[in-house]
């Protein structure tokens, strides 16, 4: 029988942006499974070209990765993430990775 493809499963995924103002700022993000890399690549493009305009993290001097995690439900736990504070969310991407919660 065959598995059922679950078009909501994918990775979350966190960066830590550093802005020319000096301020740092947690970003929240989703991919695909198999596309994070992409997507990290994609992030680099825009700041390497400066189009602020594309995407918040265009608008960025730097990032660094913080951590990911597999998701069965990208949308919704990207949304549950993005409502928790900066510490929480580090915990919250590191717990889940490790299978606790």
């Amino acid at each position: 029988m065959r598995k059922k493809n679950n078009k909501k499963s994918g990775i979350v995924y966190l960066l830590k942006l550093r802005f020319r103002s000096g301020k740092t700022r947690i970003y929240t993000g989703r991919a695909k499974k198999g596309r994070l890399r992409e997507r990290i690549n994609e992030h680099k493009a825009d700041i390497r070209n400066g189009n602020p305009k594309n995407t918040y993290v265009g608008r960025a001097e730097s990032f660094k990765e913080i951590g990911w995690m597999p998701s069965t439900n990208m949308y919704k736990e990207e949304k549950t993430i993005k409502r928790k504070s900066p510490k929480d969310k580090i915990k919250y991407i590191n717990a889940k990775k490790r299978g606790g919660k």
